[in-house]
């Protein structure tokens, strides 16, 4: 195994369940260990220039932006479940109307075609 490989593992054991309880008090357990993943992946990605004598803290500071963006996005999706209830429904057409209607657009189409290109 590569030396940074061993001291991501190290560094990964050590702070996982403290980052892990950070994420739970925010979020709930089941979008915790979700967001704690997304954290150690931030953690993999910049592993090479990362400070490796004090991890907690900056792993903490990338916790906050990703509980933040969690919890943006369940506002987002309740406001548009809000936004989609308010939204009228119509009952659906009987068969014999939408023939109506369809009967009624190809009349529409037959007079614009019948019409001069000026006036279409």
């Amino acid at each position: 195994m590569h030396p940074a490989d061993e001291q991501f593992s190290e560094i990964y054991r050590s702070t996982y369940p403290a980052v892990l309880a950070y994420c739970a008090r925010r979020l709930g357990r089941l979008d915790a260990e979700d967001a704690t993943m997304d954290v150690f992946a931030v953690l993999w990605r910049r592993f090479p220039s990362f400070d490796r004598d004090h991890p907690l803290p900056w792993l903490y500071r990338v916790a906050h932006g990703v509980v933040r963006n969690r919890q943006r996005t369940v506002r987002r999706k309740r406001a548009l479940g809000l936004r989609l209830a308010s939204v009228p429904s119509y009952p659906v057409e009987s068969p014999d109307a939408v023939v109506v209607q369809r009967e009624r657009d190809r009349t529409v189409r037959k007079a614009l075609m019948g019409l001069s290109t000026r006036d279409q």
